[in-house]
C-alpha cells in the first residue's frame, strides 16, 4: 500500500513567510473620495472662472471694435472728442463760483400759481435775487451765446469721477427761471426771452456727459425750463417775433443721443466697479447702498459682471427701437431686474436705478414736444385771434406735423376750457386722466394755460 504523500516542505516554508494584507481602512477610502471630489470641483471652478474671464474680455473687446469706450481711459477720450464748437463751460464755471442764489432761493417760491399776478412783495423778492446775482446772470447770458459745452471731467477715474458742476447747474437754472419771470411780469419781453433761452442752454450744458447723474440733472433743468416758459406765457403778452425766437431755440432740444451716451458711459462705470471688486480694491458696497462683502468666490462676481454687460447693452440697444416698443422693452427689463437672483449682488444694486432713469427720458421728450406745441398754439392765437379748435389746425403753417406723445404713440390731448386750455400727455400710467396736470399726485403730464379764452 503506497505511503500517503507529504506536503512539500519548501513550499510550506514560503507560504508561511508571506505577510497578511489587511483591508484598506474605510476612512482612507472616504478621504480619497473627498479629495477626488474636491479636485473635480476645483478644476470645474477654475474652468468656469476662466470661461467667465474670457467671456468678459471678449465683450469688452467687442465694444472697443465698435468704437465705444470699454474703460475709464477710453471714456475720457470719447467725451473729450465730443466737443464741437466754442465751449461755454468755462463761463458757466465762473458763473457758478460767484452765484449767490442758493442763499436766497428759500425767500420766494413763485412757481406755485402761475396764473396769479405777482404782488409788490413778489417783485421786490425777485429784485433782490437779480441784484445779488447780477454778475452770475451776465455770465450765464454770455455762455448762452456759445455753441457747445463740455466741463472738465476726468472720466479715467471711473465711477469716482467728480461732477462738482451738476448741482450748480440746477441752481443756475432756477435762478434764470426767476429772472425770466421778473422780466415777463414787468413787460420786458425781450429780456424775458433772452433769459428763457439762457435757461434752455443751461439745461443742455451737460447733454454730452456720458453718465446718468448728468442726464438726470439735465432733465430736471429742462423741466424748470418748460415750467418757466409756461409761467412766462401767463405774465407776458409776447409778440410773434418773441415766440418765433423761442420756437427756434427749443426746436433742437430733443436730442436722442444724450441718454443713450449716458448708458454707454454707465456700462464703463459699472465695469470699473466690478474690476475693483475682483482685484480687492473695493471690499464693501456702501457707496452703492450695499454692505461689506462676505467671502464670495470671484467666479460669482465674474458671472454677474458678464450678465451686467449684457444688460447694459440691451438698454443701449433699446434706444434704437420706436418709442412705444422701447417703453415695452424697458418694462420687460424692469421686471427682469426686479427678479435678479441672489448671486447678482452688484447688478442688484446698480440696475434698478438705471432702468428708472431710462424711463425719465419719456417725460423729457413729452415736455419738449408740448413746449413746442405751446409756442405753436400761441403763435396761431396771435395770427387768428382765437385758439385752435384742435391741434390739427396747427398743421402745416405753425408746425410741420403733430408730434406723438412718447407714452402712447398717439397725439397729445388739447382741450379748450372756459378761461384757457390744457395740453397734456397721458403720462407714465399711459391712461387719460382728463388733464390732471396740477394735483400733487398728478397722473397726466402737461400744462394748463388760464390766461386766454
Amino acid at each position: 500500500m503506497p505511503a500517503p504523500s507529504q506536503p512539500n516542505s519548501v513550499e510550506n516554508g514560503l507560504n508561511s513567510e508571506e505577510p497578511s494584507r489587511p483591508p484598506l481602512s474605510s476612512k482612507l477610502i472616504l478621504i480619497g473620495a473627498i479629495l477626488a471630489l474636491l479636485c473635480t470641483v476645483l478644476v470645474g471652478y477654475f474652468a468656469f472662472s476662466s470661461i467667465q474671464s474670457n467671456s468678459i474680455q471678449n465683450r469688452l473687446n467687442a465694444l472697443t471694435k465698435q468704437g465705444l469706450p470699454a474703460s475709464g481711459v477710453e471714456l475720457a477720450k470719447w467725451y473729450s472728442d465730443s466737443l464741437n464748437g466754442e465751449n461755454a463751460a468755462p463761463l458757466y464755471s465762473q458763473a457758478f463760483k460767484v452765484m449767490k442764489f442758493a442763499q436766497l432761493e428759500g425767500s420766494v417760491d413763485l412757481f406755485q400759481s402761475p396764473e396769479e399776478p405777482l404782488g409788490k412783495n413778489d417783485l421786490r423778492s425777485l429784485d433782490s435775487i437779480v441784484t445779488a446775482d447780477r454778475e452770475a446772470i451776465a455770465l450765464l447770458l454770455e455762455a448762452a451765446e456759445k455753441e457747445d459745452s463740455a466741463f472738465p471731467i476726468d472720466f479715467s477715474q471711473g465711477f469716482e469721477a467728480l461732477l462738482p458742476h451738476a448741482a450748480k447747474a440746477r441752481q443756475a437754472a432756477r435762478l434764470l427761471g426767476y429772472v425770466s419771470l421778473m422780466h415777463a411780469a414787468r413787460g420786458d419781453k425781450e429780456k424775458a426771452v433772452n433769459s428763457l433761452i439762457a435757461l434752455l442752454k443751461v439745461s443742455r450744458s451737460q447733454q454730452k456727459e456720458p453718465v446718468l447723474i448728468s442726464q438726470l440733472v439735465r432733465f430736471a433743468c429742462y423741466g424748470l425750463t418748460t415750467q418757466s416758459l409756461h409761467v412766462c406765457l401767463h405774465h407776458a403778452d409776447f409778440e410773434d417775433a418773441h415766440l418765433q425766437a423761442l420756437e427756434e431755440a427749443f426746436a433742437d432740444g430733443e436730442l436722442q443721443d444724450g441718454i443713450r451716451r449716458a448708458f454707454i458711459g454707465e456700462r464703463v462705470m459699472g465695469a470699473d466697479i466690478f474690476q475693483r471688486v475682483l482685484t480687492g480694491k473695493i471690499r464693501n458696497l456702501q457707496m452703492l447702498g450695499g454692505r461689506a462683502l462676505p467671502f464670495i468666490p470671484s467666479a460669482i462676481f465674474k458671472h454677474d459682471f458678464q450678465k451686467y454687460l449684457d444688460d447694459l447693452t440691451d438698454i443701449v440697444e433699446a434706444f434704437d427701437l420706436p418709442e412705444v416698443q422701447r417703453m415695452a422693452r424697458f418694462a420687460q427689463l424692469e421686471k427682469s431686474v426686479a427678479q435678479l437672483g441672489r448671486h447678482r449682488i452688484i447688478s442688484a444694486l446698480i440696475l434698478p436705478a438705471s432702468i428708472r432713469a431710462a424711463k425719465q427720458d419719456f417725460i423729457h421728450k413729452a415736455r419738449h414736444r408740448m413746449a413746442l406745441l405751446l409756442l405753436a398754439i400761441e403763435r396761431f392765437r396771435l395770427q387768428q385771434n382765437r385758439l385752435p379748435e384742435k391741434l390739427e389746425e396747427l398743421v402745416p403753417e405753425r408746425i410741420q406735423e403733430l408730434p406723438e406723445d412718447p407714452f402712447s404713440g398717439q397725439s397729445f390731448f388739447f382741450k379748450k376750457e372756459e378761461n384757457g386750455y390744457v395740453l397734456y400727455s397721458v403720462g407714465a400710467n399711459q391712461f387719460d386722466d382728463g388733464g390732471d396736470v396740477e394735483s400733487e399726485g398728478k397722473a397726466d403730464e402737461g400744462f394748463r394755460l388760464k390766461r386766454l379764452k
